[in-house]
């Protein structure tokens, strides 16, 4: 066998006709594996590629994952314009189409409903980006007061200012943590569902900036413009130059579902 069936995830039947969308290998188009009310959405790959060992070696090679991952979220992503679904892990792969007829038996129930659930419903996500530095540097000007400095010696003034450097420092620290708990708050009040996730290096995000704040959110998809402008008039309310607000979506719902057990 040649071929593995990459598996992306699982949609309502009524909701999807055979839209042709090109899968991992655009060879193949996205076919359905129908179980009742469910389909489980899925293509041929190569095994020469996504089997094993070869996905072990891959999945080392950043340049592969960087570009398959992409591939996976925008395949995903075009299957959510006809439907909600409830997206598999990337590179989800089997040898045998009964193993996902099985795998939707034995998890019918709770794939059907929490598929109702989500339907009318989009994820986005929030996140807040600060150059820290620059936070921290501007914090400090505008707190310090070195009056109570002038007449003392140069080396009670030098550690003086130090230690004050050192308080405000801190204190600018905390304000950090303050604002990102501020809009996370904000967020949570707004959305169905809010979830915080641990932030991005920026090895990741590729951003100068550190993340500050890493949230998904769930809404409902006729709401989504207007809560998106709430979430950043209140970020506007912060008038700080140096953090940034990115809201992005809708995103395939992998925060707000509990994974398949697949043996």
């Amino acid at each position: 066998m040649d071929k593995g069936i990459y598996f992306y995830g699982v949609t309502l039947d009524r909701n999807w006709d055979d839209h042709k969308i090109k899968g991992m290998d655009s060879n193949y188009y996205l076919r359905k594996i129908k179980i009742e009310d469910l389909n489980g959405l899925i293509s041929l790959v190569p095994l020469a590629e996504y089997g094993h060992p070869a996905i072990d070696e891959n999945i080392e090679n950043l340049s592969w994952l960087k570009k398959k991952s992409e591939e996976h979220m925008n395949i995903l992503k075009s299957a959510m314009e006809y439907s909600q679904i409830i997206p598999m892990k990337f590179c989800t792969v089997f040898y045998d189409e009964k193993k996902i007829e099985e795998l939707l038996e034995q998890n019918y129930t709770r794939l059907y409903e929490k598929l109702e659930y989500l339907s009318n419903k989009e994820e986005w996500s929030c996140k807040l980006y600060i150059d820290k530095e620059k936070f921290i540097e501007e914090y400090k000007e505008s707190k310090q007061d070195l009056d109570d400095i002038n007449g003392m010696s140069k080396g009670a003034a030098y550690f003086k200012k130090k230690k004050l450097s050192n308080e405000l420092e801190e204190k600018a620290r905390k304000e950090i943590y303050d604002i990102s708990d501020y809009i996370y708050n904000r967020i949570k009040e707004l959305g169905m569902e809010c979830q915080r996730n641990d932030n991005l290096g920026q090895e990741i995000t590729g951003i100068e900036k550190e993340m500050i704040l890493n949230t998904a959110i769930l809404i409902d998809n006729k709401k989504n413009e207007k809560i998106i402008n709430k979430i950043n008039k209140e970020f506007n309310k912060l008038n700080n130059e140096h953090i940034d607000i990115e809201c992005t979506g809708p995103w395939p719902p992998y925060n707000f579902i509990s994974t398949l057990k697949i043996e």
